[in-house]
């Protein structure tokens, strides 16, 4: 998974390289996985290094020489670039909009100060001469002739190692106007507080008002401290204007800073952030760095990842090279987030702009709700239930500082991105599955009938509330999303329902349960499809259901997708979806004639027609057979699926990532089940692997997953048992969650056709 040419030159980053290849499963993990792609296929991965769950990830911004597409890079990296224009500390995982990249640092021996115009002092760079490895990247920074390494030591701070080929003077540039949306940083502050000949120490902080984090009041503003090391160093000046001029100050503030070191020799830099304070950003480098070398925080993130990665052991003598990349490297990513946002000491920027100290658990942040309900999630509920339940109370603890469950919250701001309250969906799922001990769920369903009911919250994520309540559906006319409005608040409110339930609250729980039922209200029967409804009740159905006229600026009733693929969109009854098609041999002609056309069109830049998946709205689809018993045209489609959208490449994941939510996918479509989001069960699918250990903190237990004759032709499952106990595969293709944490084995017996 890791390409690099080296030479003597090269001795000491290659000696920390073998770290990582001693290792059973980090080898499998290729970060270059979803750095490719174009248009709505881009991945949007960075390939740099973090904690799990951190929230630094330093990790290299680049470009195409000049040329720079914001849509492209929104991870900072595209792996068909020719140049790295920095190193920055801050980045979103796979996400479909610019924002952080701050904090920019670059060794470079472009002359002062007109490299500091345009990204002058960035560099080529080759991915012969490339290395990214969890916890370890390294790159040869050509223009400049210096081996540029990076680690991380902990969730808030990271190391960066320059080796130059000769021991002449170059210059390293820390550049806090960089940023992934152009113009995102307002204000900075930069102060060189010690210098000596050999070292230097740097504070500062920038105010950050991107495309998300400026939804808030002014943005956001990122602390820094940072400490330096070389054979000889000196600051060769500071700058506070857009001409950079360097100047011979040790402080600066305004809405373009920086400063340029002159040293020679390896240089060090100790890096750690916090968006608390300075004083908070030395304690996080005080604790997590403590003094340590590079080599040795380099090895400590490799093992922390390591340790991660084993929570599912894969039989590698079993599993083919590439299944075990895609795997593994899949499993990396569903692990990047959300962000840990506690720094050290567990206090955090709480939503209210206060300062707060988290006494239980860690504070996380950076979720793009409407993605990883679906899949990122109930997998971190599976491997990492710890991280699941202090999700849950964050989000919990983000309604009782900010007065709403958020959608979509990034640092402390409510973005706002996308539609309804899935967040319900997290909450729902952590007590379906037993997991929400030490979650104030009264609180929980609090913020989450406020926003099911009163139209009038600040950070309400259902627009147009009062007309759904009132009618049943939101009309056309009034949102160009109406549609998909109506059945995401009709999917929220299902699980609402089961959280009233919960409470012993049974007249919120019918009333509920009753609104869930609204999607039936934009089901047009002569159509068969849900279809936009006027204010009297008249439908509107596309011509062409299979047309994204949303691309163009359209929308015709859906959000991100289209009529064709939102016709499956019911999550919280599927028998009922069934239902509501002539015969369930029709429901059946249908989804079927829905993948088949699927497979005709294999490029990624644009949505596909049908099953689309590169994005969210209907990765679920696939296993929507099962209710129609017909579990072997799931176990066919699947299997079709990873083969057309997922690959060991750059271009290897079918859209943007969206927080691990298409990994996440891929990891569970692997080892064979996948989550109905919200509740306790799983879709029996088909399994990748003969034999797969995944260890389940919950219940302190490990479950083994065995397939027996899996191959790539044998992928039809022709029996199932959970340890000696037959699944009933025709009518009942199923298990539970209480069932996986019970268990010892899940086993699948495999055959090249269909037994159901």
């Amino acid at each position: 998974a890791m390409t690099m040419a080296g030479g003597a030159r090269w001795a000491l980053i290659l000696a920390a390289l073998v770290l990582i290849r001693a290792e059973q499963y980090s080898q499998y993990v290729d970060p270059h996985i979803g750095t490719g792609g174009f248009g709505f296929g881009v991945g949007g991965d960075p390939p740099g290094v973090q904690y799990p769950f951190g929230n630094m990830r330093l990790s290299p911004d680049t470009s195409l020489d000049d040329i720079w597409l914001s849509f492209q890079h929104y991870g900072g990296y595209h792996y068909n670039d020719t140049h790295i224009r920095a190193f920055s500390h801050t980045h979103m995982v796979g996400p479909g909009v610019s924002d952080l990249g701050n904090l920019a640092i670059m060794p470079t021996r472009q002359a002062m100060p007109e490299a500091l115009i345009n990204h002058g002092y960035k560099s080529r760079f080759s991915h012969a001469n490339e290395s990214a490895a969890p916890g370890l990247y390294s790159v040869i920074l050509e223009d400049a002739n210096i081996n540029a390494s990076l680690t991380t030591c902990g969730s808030h701070s990271g190391v960066h190692q320059y080796t130059p080929d000769e021991n002449t003077a170059y210059s390293v540039v820390v550049d806090l106007k960089h940023s992934l949306d152009v113009g995102a940083v307002i204000n900075a502050s930069i102060t060189v507080a010690k210098s000596t000949a050999t070292t230097a120490s740097v504070t500062g902080w920038l105010v950050n008002k991107g495309s998300l984090t400026g939804r808030g009041d002014g943005g956001v503003k990122l602390y820094f401290a940072l400490e330096a090391e070389a054979e000889s160093m000196a600051v060769e000046g500071v700058w506070n204007s857009t001409a950079r001029h360097l100047l011979p100050v040790t402080t600066a503030e305004s809405d373009d800073v920086g400063l340029v070191f002159k040293v020679s020799g390896t240089t060090v830099l100790y890096v750690a952030i916090s968006y608390v304070s300075v004083t908070q950003a030395l304690r996080n480098m005080a604790v997590q760095v403590n003094g340590s070398r590079f080599e040795v925080c380099a090895q400590q993130a490799q093992s922390v990842w390591e340790a991660e990665l084993q929570k599912a052991k894969v039989d590698i003598t079993k599993a083919s090279p590439d299944d075990l990349v895609m795997f593994y490297t899949a499993l990396y990513h569903s692990f990047l987030a959300p962000t840990q946002w506690s720094e050290v000491d567990g206090v955090y920027l709480g939503m209210d702009n206060q300062v707060h100290t988290s006494t239980k658990g860690k504070r996380y942040t950076d979720m793009s709700i409407w993605d990883i309900h679906r899949s990122q999630f109930p997998l971190l509920v599976l491997l990492q239930p710890d991280v699941a339940r202090d999700v849950v109370s964050s989000l919990v603890g983000m309604f009782q500082e900010g007065g709403d469950i958020p959608r979509w919250p990034i640092c402390n701001v409510y973005a706002g991105c996308m539609i309804a309250n899935h967040g319900n969906v997290l909450i729902s799922e952590l007590i379906a599955k037993n997991a929400s001990q030490g979650i104030d769920i009264q609180a929980a369903f609090d913020g989450m009938y406020l926003q099911a009911t009163d139209p009038n919250r600040p950070h309400i994520g259902r627009s147009h509330l009062k007309e759904y309540i009132e009618k049943g559906y939101v009309p056309m006319g009034l949102d160009s999303q109406s549609v998909s409005l109506t059945l995401a608040y009709a999917y929220d409110d299902a699980v609402l329902a089961t959280v009233a339930d919960t409470l012993g609250k049974s007249q919120n729980a019918s009333y509920f349960q009753d609104r869930s039922l609204s999607y039936r209200n934009t089901w047009d029967n002569d159509q068969s499809y849900f279809c936009p409804r006027d204010v009297n009740g008249s439908f509107t159905c596309a011509l062409d259901p299979s047309l994204h006229t949303w691309v163009i600026g359209e929308r015709n009733g859906f959000c991100e997708g289209n009529q064709a693929e939102w016709r499956w969109f019911v999550p919280h009854d599927l028998p009922g979806l069934v239902k509501s098609f002539r015969s369930t041999e029709a429901y059946v002609e249908h989804l079927q004639g829905f993948f088949e056309a699927t497979a005709l069109d294999t490029n990624t830049d644009l949505p596909n027609p049908y099953y689309w998946a590169g994005n969210e709205p209907g990765i679920m689809t696939v296993y929507e057979f099962l209710p129609a018993q017909r579990p072997d045209l799931t176990q066919k489609f699947v299997r079709a699926i990873i083969k057309q959208s997922y690959n060991t490449q750059p271009h290897g994941i079918p859209g943007n990532d969206d927080y691990g939510t298409l990994s996440a996918w891929l990891v569970f479509s692997m080892l064979g089940f996948y989550p109905r989001a919200g509740y306790s069960d799983y879709f029996i699918g088909t399994p990748a692997f003969a034999n797969v250990s995944l260890s389940l903190p919950q219940s302190q237990s490990t479950l083994i997953v065995t397939a027996t004759n899996v191959s790539d032709v044998a992928f039809y499952v022709s029996e199932c048992r959970m340890d000696s106990k037959p699944v009933d595969m025709k009518t009942n293709p199923y298990l539970q969650h209480a069932q996986l944490l019970a268990g010892h084995e899940l086993h699948f017996a495999m055959s090249s056709n269909p037994s159901f």
